[in-house]
């Protein structure tokens, strides 16, 4: 049974720890609540967060509604009904989220900052996620008509939706609508194009772009191996100045899978790249680092192989690494 005395700040720390709990029960719930109710000037926004989210991984969403429902009124609960929304999505059940989000609209005469920007992006997400294109184009059609089909936010979630289900007519419509484009929202464009083979349409956009990140460059390099375009590729590559190890990841990827480091003859080329990373401020992922290896026992080249061994061994410890190690020896 929980206090119900004045609480200091050890009984908040024991309730906060209690509902962080897997295993609180309905009726801890229930005392935590007593408390809340007959202690207000203790109640924080963590508390009451806390409180909704432990409602919910104890499989009592109904009290959480009855919770918020019955919360002062001199708490704004625009961020609670959003924060449950969310929570409500990420318990992978459409039947709460809907109970949820049609009793916070039912309440929202009671706050004028409901519904936000933030819940229909977190809409946007699970429905991504979830790769139901229903539900994000219910949320479309509700964005539009709460007048939010402006924000740069949610049309970024709403383009970010549309090409992750492969909705490029949606898109593409999305995208043409946006008043401003930034170089988040032309990156997701990019890799749209990509993925549906449209490389001229990809690059025009682009060699548009005044501003481009890492992103940018590699997704427009991921664009030219999906087409075999490898001499476009590597030449893009050779030109990005913003190079990371994912650029790295992307660059011997795309040569593993069109079968260009199984050539004997591209040996110097790819001794040339592999001294380029090195000497760059990239430090190497374990995926590059295999690749190269297993490169290395394509063409029997145990002197670069027994090198990079001893590289290896000061960077990381991987089965991955040490299994692609294996074939070197074997075949010198």
């Amino acid at each position: 049974m929980l206090p119900l005395c004045k609480p200091s700040q050890s009984i908040l720390s024991y309730i906060l720890s209690t509902l962080d709990s897997k295993f609180i029960t309905l009726k801890q719930l229930q005392q935590i609540h007593s408390l809340i109710l007959t202690n207000g000037y203790f109640v924080s926004t963590s508390l009451v967060t806390t409180f909704l989210h432990s409602c919910y991984h104890s499989r009592n969403p109904s009290y959480a509604l009855q919770f918020l429902y019955n919360l002062p009124a001199s708490f704004s609960k625009a961020s609670f009904w959003g924060s449950m929304i969310k929570t409500s999505l990420e318990s992978n059940n459409l039947r709460d989220f809907f109970t949820c989000y049609n009793t916070a609209m039912w309440c929202r005469s009671y706050d004028a900052n409901f519904p936000s920007v933030g819940m229909f992006a977190s809409v946007f997400q699970y429905g991504a996620k979830l790769g139901d294109p229903q539900l994000g184009k219910i949320f479309h059609c509700v964005v539009l008509k709460w007048g939010f089909d402006s924000d740069m936010v949610l049309q970024t979630g709403l383009l970010d939706f549309y090409a992750k289900i492969g909705d490029l007519r949606s898109a593409k419509k999305v995208f043409e609508e946006m008043s401003q484009r930034d170089v988040v929202a032309c990156n997701v464009m990019i890799s749209v194009f990509g993925k549906h083979g449209l490389i001229e349409d990809a690059r025009v956009l682009f060699d548009s772009m005044v501003e481009k990140d890492s992103y940018t460059w590699n997704s427009m390099i991921s664009c030219y191996f999906k087409i075999g375009d490898i001499n476009s590729a590597r030449l893009l590559f050779d030109g990005n100045p913003v190079k990371n190890a994912i650029s790295w990841n992307v660059l011997m990827d795309g040569y593993a899978k069109s079968g260009y480091l199984s050539n004997p003859d591209n040996l110097g080329d790819f001794v040339t790249l592999y001294n380029e990373m090195r000497f760059s401020d990239v430090r190497p992922s374990q995926t590059i680092l295999s690749l190269i290896l297993q490169c290395c026992a394509s063409f029997c080249a145990s002197q670069l192989g027994k090198t990079l061994h001893c590289e290896i061994f000061k960077l990381v410890t991987s089965i991955q690494l040490a299994s692609s190690l294996i074939p070197i020896p074997s075949k010198t």
